[in-house]
């Protein structure tokens, strides 16, 4: 907490090459600084809050090849601009890292070494106009880790050892085009992860090991187009979870152990071609669970049991 709150600083800021670790706060509200910061070749940690609310930068912010870890917060809310490169050796992006930078602009490749990314850790980063590269060492991408980045551009490749997604991670991030494949050993998906990526085209992909589908995870993905497959191992999709996703041309398939489908879970999915359950007794249906009149796939022998069920009597019922 060197120069904590000293926020009548103004000018550029210039760091001895000496220096070998930048400790907690220790410029934390130096809101006067501008121009870009170049932090010197010898730092190899950057602690928490060390440049929190320093909004004034307005230049680039350069970071040592020898940098292993960016704390919480460390550059939260800092007016940088122009492009951010990661150093190689970096391991480590902790929660909060550049949050609200919304300043940085061009394409953003997280180093090979890196393993997880944390909550918030890009969060509001709306300047980016280019590729995100994700390493497949990652294996996890923490809670609204790009909220509202909508500039990347491009597919979104996420990485082969990736097992989990957290909530609202991708939120927003309408620039992606192409399909999405979610890796197979994915087993959570959080809540809106995906919600409004409007850019994706093509299919959708989900994991093999998933056993759910969370709350709008994919709603307002309105670009994915052909069939949606249900892993067979998914007991329950939340509401809202495809709600809007209106570009599916082909048939969605359910897995029999599926008991469970939220409220509006395929809302507004009007051009589905039809939905396919395998149940002979129908699922408890909820509030706009499925489109108006959508055509409903059963095993024939349960036609008339669907047929006589609330909701689902709405929809058109064939065998198969």
């Amino acid at each position: 907490m060197a120069f904590f709150e000293c926020s009548g600083f103004n000018g550029t800021l210039h760091l001895p090459d000496e220096l070998t670790t930048l400790i907690q706060q220790a410029f934390m509200f130096c809101s006067g600084f501008t121009g870009s910061l170049t932090i010197p070749d010898g730092v190899t940690i950057i602690g928490y809050d060390t440049f929190y609310g320093c909004t004034g930068f307005n230049g680039s912010l350069n970071l040592p090849d020898g940098l292993t870890a960016i704390g919480e917060k460390a550059f939260y809310n800092c007016g940088f601009t122009g492009e951010l490169r990661l150093p190689a050796g970096l391991t480590e992006i902790y929660g909060h890292a550049f949050g609200l930078c919304s300043g940085f602009t061009g394409s953003l490749t997280i180093p090979d070494r890196v393993t997880f990314i944390g909550e918030y850790a890009f969060f509001n980063c709306s300047g980016f106009t280019g590729s995100l590269t994700i390493p497949d060492g990652v294996t996890s991408i923490g809670e609204l880790a790009f909220f509202h980045c909508p500039g990347f551009t491009g597919e979104l490749r996420l990485p082969a050892g990736l097992t989990e997604i957290y909530g609202y991670a991708f939120y927003n991030c309408s620039g992606f085009t192409g399909s999405l494949t979610i890796p197979d050993g994915v087993t959570f998906i959080g809540e809106y992860a995906f919600s409004k990526c409007s850019g994706f085209t093509g299919e959708l992909r989900l994991p093999a090991e998933l056993t759910e589908i969370n709350r709008s995870v994919f709603g307002g993905c309105s670009g994915f187009t052909g069939s949606l497959t249900i892993p067979d191992g998914v007991t329950s999709i939340g509401e809202y979870a495809f709600s809007g996703c209106r570009g599916f041309s082909g048939k969605v398939f359910f897995p029999l152990i599926l008991n469970y489908i939220g409220k509006k879970g395929f809302f507004g999915c009007n051009t589905v071609e039809a939905f396919q359950f395998p149940h002979t007794t129908p699922l408890t249906y909820l509030e706009d669970m499925l489109p108006g009149g959508a055509t409903v796939e059963v095993p024939t022998a349960a036609v008339d049991t669907y047929k006589a069920t609330d909701g689902w009597k709405n929809h058109n019922i064939v065998g198969y």
